[in-house]
Parts: structure tokens; sequence; C-alpha cells
């Protein structure tokens, strides 16, 4: 039946919603039938200037597209570093990719016969899209479901920190064996007490200085001992009682090595 007889019969108006009016006009080719069977209901109706498989191929194209990047976005979501899952994020996406290939491929290449009389036909379009929203709500839910990574060893936070103190103890024998080398060697031995002096000097002129005094005293470290000329009236500064505080608690908490003591005299 004619678009124009069927508007006239069913609408008091003789118009009909224009996507039914885009889909009647449509089905009035045999290639368009077919393009029905392999792309839907949806892209037939709304696709006005569609005429070829080109065409319902470009407009389909780019929702069926975003659908399967939503669902890879999903997997990426399910399986982020540290979700124990990480080891599947390729493979989830393998398999969404090659499920986009194949249903581009079956709605491409099927052959579509629409039969005459009361034969039924295979909606190619319908099935793939069934398949496709199983497969994006299976996809996810599996990989939740599957088993995590196991704990590697090397993650132990124990053996971390024994690694971490074996390396630091190597450290100290290091310096203090490099210690010893240079004051045994006169030229390094100059160049490290010149540098000392410098040090020391740098120091001075900065505890000299009135405005870094007064600093220290508002930020609560001042460095400048008060009271009067005898030593016991004098009351440390708070920085030096803080780090004699620090010292002590080090000495404290502090166990020197079995390879730091002098070996017995004969």
């Amino acid at each position: 039946m004619p678009s124009e007889a069927f508007s006239s019969k069913k609408s008091d108006t003789g118009e009909l919603p224009t996507p039914l009016d885009t889909l009647l006009r449509h089905l009035n080719s045999y290639d368009i039938k077919t393009f029905y069977v392999r792309f839907g209901h949806t892209v037939v109706s709304t696709c006005d200037y569609c005429h070829s498989f080109n065409d319902f191929a470009v407009f389909a194209l780019p929702s069926a597209l975003l659908s399967y990047i939503w669902t890879a976005a999903i997997v990426g979501l399910v399986t982020i570093n540290d979700s124990g899952h990480e080891r599947y994020r390729t493979l989830a996406v393998a398999a969404i990719a090659g499920s986009f290939f194949a249903e581009a491929y079956y709605i491409a290449t099927t052959p579509i016969e629409v039969p005459k009389g009361d034969k039924e036909v295979f909606w190619w379009h319908d099935s793939l899209l069934l398949l496709r929203q199983l497969l994006f709500l299976v996809v996810p839910i599996l990989i939740h479901l599957l088993p995590e990574r196991p704990l590697s060893p090397l993650s132990n936070p124990t053996i971390g920190a024994t690694r971490l103190a074996e390396q630091t103890l190597l450290r100290m024998q290091l310096l203090r064996l490099t210690r010893g080398a240079i004051m045994r060697i006169p030229v390094l031995r100059t160049r490290a007490t010149e540098w000392w002096d410098g040090d020391a000097r740098d120091g001075k002129w900065v505890r000299e200085d009135k405005a870094v005094q007064d600093l220290a005293r508002q930020l609560g470290s001042g460095f400048d001992d008060e009271g009067g000329s005898d030593v016991e009236d004098v009351k440390a500064a708070p920085l030096r009682t803080n780090a004699r505080n620090a010292v002590t608690t080090l000495r404290t908490a502090f166990h020197p090595s079995d390879f730091w003591k002098l070996p017995p005299s004969s």
C-alpha cells in the first residue's frame, strides 16, 4: 500500500509521523526491506536520506561503535590497576573488539531473502543486538567473579622492610669505611677539613644574623641561649633542646651492628 493511501486511511489529518512516513516510503523497495532486516527498525525509519547499503551502514555505525566503546570503558574500570583483575583486561577488550568485527561481518555479508506469504524471516539485526546486550552484561560480571591475581611474594611488606634494612646497613658500613679512608689520605683529609671549616663558618654567619634569630624565635626554634653568666643559670634554646632530645632518642633505640665491634685482642 502506498504511503499516501495509508496516510489518508489511518490519519484524520492525512499526515503520518515522520519516522513512520519514512519507513513506509522505504519499504516500497525490495532492497530497503533487506536493509530493514540487516539494520533494524530504528535505522530504516530514522534515516530519511539513506537509499543504499553504504548509506544505512554509515548511519548505523556510530551508535553501535559507541556502545562497544562504552562497554570497553566499563571493562577498564573493572580491571583498573590494583583491582586484582588487571590480567583480564586485554582478553576482555579483545573479546569486545572481536564481537564488534563479527557483528559487522555478518551484517555486511549475510544474504537476506524476504520470503513471500507467511514464511518467517530470520531477523539478523534483532538477534545480533540481543547477543550484543548479553555480551555487554556478562563480560563485566564475569571479570568481577574471576579469581584475583595472587599476591606476589615481592609485595610482602615484611620482605620489603627486611631488604630496606639490609641496604641501609650496607650504606652505613660503607659510610664508616669511607670516613676512615678520607682521614688516612692527606689530600682527602685536607679537603674534608676545608669543607667542614667552611660549613662551620657559614653556620656561624647565619646564627649571628639578627633577622634569622628573630624569625627563629617567632617559629619557636630559637637557637640563642638565654640566662646569666653562670653556666647553671643559662637556659638552653628550643632548637638545642630539640636536637638533644632527638639524639637521646636515637641513642636509646640504636643497637650497634656486630660488624662494628672490635675484634678480640689476642
